[in-house]
């Protein structure tokens, strides 16, 4: 999500950190995907049957719940699930301002 300092994910090092790398592919949160998504690795067709307050709560297991509550880091957050997301989900439209 562009917080690590060399811009690689804080997790694995291996590729940028954005949050299509860490809800769908980072090897090394596999646990903790699991935990708060219920897959190891989510499947983009599934993306959207997984409530977006997993996806917060997913984020908060990761220790990056403070860079969500900063705008920028919430609108990535928001724009991603968005794009995977019905638009007209009532959950998506009220958590871009539910966190402020």
């Amino acid at each position: 999500m562009g917080i690590a300092s060399c811009g690689n994910c804080r997790f694995c090092d291996m590729e940028p950190e954005t949050a299509e790398h860490l809800i769908l592919d980072c090897p090394a949160i596999c646990r903790r995907r699991l935990k708060a998504l219920g897959s190891i690795y989510v499947d983009r067709d599934l993306i959207t049957s997984i409530a977006p307050s997993k996806y917060l709560e997913f984020f908060r297991v990761l220790g990056l719940w403070e860079y969500m509550c900063c705008r920028r880091g919430h609108n990535r957050v928001i724009k991603f699930l968005k794009t995977h997301h019905n638009f007209a989900s009532p959950q998506i439209s009220n958590m871009s301002t539910s966190v402020y």
